[in-house]
């Protein structure tokens, strides 16, 4: 889940299968699509928005991400 100030003007209407590129401080990428379960969420009082969505990574992309920092993250 990654909070954004309005999740359409930030990321555009994100659905199932759109591309989505992960950036890591070493330099590597990590390329994905986005499940069927994406949620746009509202949180009214502050009139903002977010994406709750899910991707599928291997175990090698998983332990990548956990040694490295996420600098860069394209929809």
């Amino acid at each position: 889940m990654m909070p954004v100030g309005d999740a359409n003007r930030y990321f555009g209407n994100s659905s199932a299968e759109s591309p989505i590129s992960i950036v890591l401080a070493s330099g590597t990428v990590l390329n994905s699509t986005f499940t069927k379960s994406i949620e746009e969420k509202f949180i009214e009082n502050r009139n903002m928005s977010y994406y709750r969505a899910s991707i599928v990574l291997t175990t090698d992309e998983v332990n990548q991400l956990f040694q490295n920092n996420a600098v860069r993250l394209s929809v």
